[in-house]
């Protein structure tokens, strides 16, 4: 029974020990990094509001610092923009990068929310599209628009391929248009001049509208298709097939 006994303390003990690691890797007993001083809080402040006034000559009024709990070296700064809309941005401080911002995004994106909404309001019978459109710069790509702020319509003339658009938009199926109305929109973003598009779109069964607001949505769910091409301009619109995804017979 000894035996037996200090065998189970010994599994014990080992069952310990792996929870403490696993625990370790996971970050729940690192040290928490996100405290700052007065003064460094006060020093990022300053540091982004100067970025601020420096790249797009206005002022930057700071709500809220963050600074990431894990490696201690970046913050988050949000604010408002003195524009005449205090415009919401984030600025992001990291020592080892140069600084990067929020605000071509947010005016970007709010400017064009409404238009593509009405767009597809006019083609589909529309659930809903999500607050969460984008037209913001690619990755890697050297921010150009900086002291004077152009209308996003202007910058879409010029087909900037710099930018790209994202966005997602529920849609009824009705008498089986849903395939056609998909090209229509996709021909409307080309004739908009975008290039690089992610787009998805959810097809719903038309009986969704009749039905109770308890019922599972994604019992009603036809069809997702995810389009994302290099560039717009060059797809057949009225081929979708490689962008369908079936989810109900």
């Amino acid at each position: 029974m000894l035996e037996i006994w200090r065998t189970k303390k010994l599994y014990l003990g080992l069952l310990v020990v792996f929870m403490v690691i696993a625990l370790s890797g996971c970050g729940f007993l690192r040290e928490d990094l996100s405290k700052m001083t007065p003064e460094e809080e006060q020093k990022v402040k300053e540091q982004a509001s100067q970025y601020i006034k420096g790249k797009y000559h206005k002022e930057f009024t700071v709500q809220e610092i963050s600074k990431n709990r894990v490696t201690g070296a970046s913050y988050d700064v949000s604010g408002t923009i003195q524009d005449g809309k205090n415009t919401p941005v984030i600025v992001m401080l990291e020592a080892s990068n140069e600084p990067i911002d929020t605000y071509i995004h947010t005016l970007f994106s709010n400017e064009l929310t409404p238009h593509i909404k009405k767009v597809a309001s006019q083609i589909f019978d529309l659930r809903s599209m999500e607050d969460n459109l984008t037209y913001n710069y690619r990755d890697g790509v050297e921010r150009k628009y900086k002291s004077e702020i152009p209308s996003v319509l202007e910058v879409l003339k010029k087909g900037d391929k710099d930018l790209y658009l994202q966005t997602s938009l529920r849609v009824y199926e009705k008498s089986d248009q849903a395939k056609q109305e998909i090209s229509s929109f996709l021909q409307s973003l080309k004739e908009m001049n975008f290039n690089k598009v992610i787009i998805v779109v959810y097809v719903y069964d038309n009986a969704l509208k009749s039905a109770s607001k308890k019922e599972d949505v994604g019992k009603y769910l036809l069809y997702r298709y995810n389009i994302t091409p290099d560039d717009i301009q060059t797809i057949d619109v009225n081929n979708l097939e490689p962008y369908k995804t079936k989810i109900k017979e």
